[in-house]
């Protein structure tokens, strides 16, 4: 008796289609902040997935994004090390236009670890508890936890309005 396990395909609904890949994208957006490294590692992913006739579970498809943008990033990281080069790196390329999100909000997200601007996508866009997001990351649940605690510290530290002490020089 052989034993074959569901392997879901592509949805057949068109917009159900766009919607994942739009959920794929913004995730993307949420780890690398840059807009071409998002889509790339989408479309890698995806060609990957369609290639080989793997799983389009979201939970599998957000952990390839995942991996493909940590590779790719590795290997930038290797790349300018060997190159030394003196031209300052590029800001993200992010726009808030392209997320919905306000300058402000768009500087404190960049301002987060990577770690950090990830487990908070994935809590508060992707509604996934700390549970699933410790398996999807491949870290313990207290160290999500963690890294949940601290991202939202840090963007109510840079997005309070100054004290009446800081305004007035006191």
């Amino acid at each position: 008796m052989t034993l074959r396990l569901h392997n879901p395909g592509p949805p057949d609904d068109p917009d159900e289609l766009d919607a994942r890949i739009d959920r794929l994208y913004r995730y993307a957006m949420a780890v690398c902040h840059n807009r071409a490294l998002a889509e790339d590692a989408v479309q890698d992913v995806l060609l990957k997935v369609c290639r080989d006739h793997q799983t389009w579970e979201p939970a599998y498809l957000m952990a390839a994004v995942r991996n493909r943008l940590i590779d790719v990033m590795r290997s930038e990281s290797r790349r300018s090390n060997r190159e030394r080069s003196l031209v300052p790196a590029s800001p993200p390329t992010c726009h808030p236009a392209d997320t919905g999100v306000d300058d402000a909000m768009q500087n404190a997200l960049a301002a987060l670890r990577p770690e950090e601007r990830e487990a908070l996508f994935l809590s508060v866009v992707e509604d996934y508890s700390a549970a699933e997001i410790a398996g999807l990351v491949g870290k313990p649940r207290g160290t999500v936890l963690s890294l949940l605690h601290r991202s939202k510290a840090k963007l109510r530290d840079q997005l309070a309005p100054p004290s009446r002490a800081t305004l007035h020089g006191r």
